[in-house]
């Protein structure tokens, strides 16, 4: 009985790491992300921050942008913009 016991437990195990390869995989491959030519959205004082500069607004001006931390505001997008988020 303990030696039935000891290979479902073995097997559950293998299982349940097989499950966590995929997810390994690709985190790898999101920190290896490139963001050179865009610049980065973070949250200001009171508006967001393109780069380092605090906006006066919440309104992306056309350009190429990325996600460094979490929002607390809406923005406003129109027109020509790309976000990686």
């Amino acid at each position: 009985m303990k030696k039935r016991l000891l290979s479902l437990a073995l097997a559950l195990t293998l299982v349940m790491l097989m499950g966590q390869l995929p997810a390994t995989v690709r985190a790898e491959e999101e920190s290896a992300h490139d963001h050179t030519g865009w610049t980065a959205v973070t949250m200001g004082d009171a508006y967001i921050k393109l780069g380092e500069e605090e906006q006066t607004s919440n309104t992306l001006p056309a350009g190429n942008y990325y996600l460094d931390g979490d929002l607390t505001v809406a923005l406003t997008v129109t027109g020509g913009r790309s976000a990686c988020v």
